[in-house]
């Protein structure tokens, strides 16, 4: 996860100004998938997405599934990806993005702290409370979708104010 926040930071730009993709336009798109994966939230329902029958396949045939990186969309997919590269626009040179990488790294750790100890809060917590939990993040994930979509089309669409 750490991994490809650093490399989405440090070489993200040269990568979408490879491909002709504008800021504005990555605003729009990553705030859509977001917000796809807010409605899913939202419905306390396990997206589809987030890996493939041939993945889930191999994941089933290995002795250690932790062997398949099936976390690493979750947890680092088209949406953060798409967030980090947007706030990595606005420090142009790459010893300023070295905050971004530390933000990233904290995030790991948190995250890494948070899945060690998912069982206990799991039972902790309950069914219920995880699917609470799961609709008060889809909603706060939809509104910072919304704010991605009115930003990138505030950007492509310079009138729109």
């Amino acid at each position: 996860m750490f991994c490809v926040i650093a490399v989405s930071t440090l070489i993200g730009q040269q990568i979408i100004r490879f491909f002709g993709i504008s800021i504005g336009a990555l605003e729009v798109g990553g705030g859509i998938i977001m917000l796809l994966m807010s409605i899913s939230m939202l419905n306390a329902q396990v997206g589809n997405a987030r890996s493939t029958p041939e993945e889930r396949h191999e994941a089933e045939m290995k002795d250690n599934i932790a062997v398949v990186p099936l976390a690493i969309p979750l947890l680092t997919g088209p949406g953060s990806i798409s967030t980090v590269l947007v706030y990595s626009a606005s420090y142009p040179h790459w010893y300023e993005r070295i905050s971004l990488i530390a933000i990233g790294a904290v995030i790991a750790a948190l995250c890494f702290g948070s899945l060690s100890l998912a069982e206990p809060i799991a039972r902790w917590v309950g069914r219920t409370g995880i699917n609470i939990g799961t609709r008060l993040m889809g909603l706060m994930l939809s509104a910072l979708a919304v704010e991605f979509i009115v930003n990138g089309l505030k950007a492509l669409l310079p009138n729109l104010k």
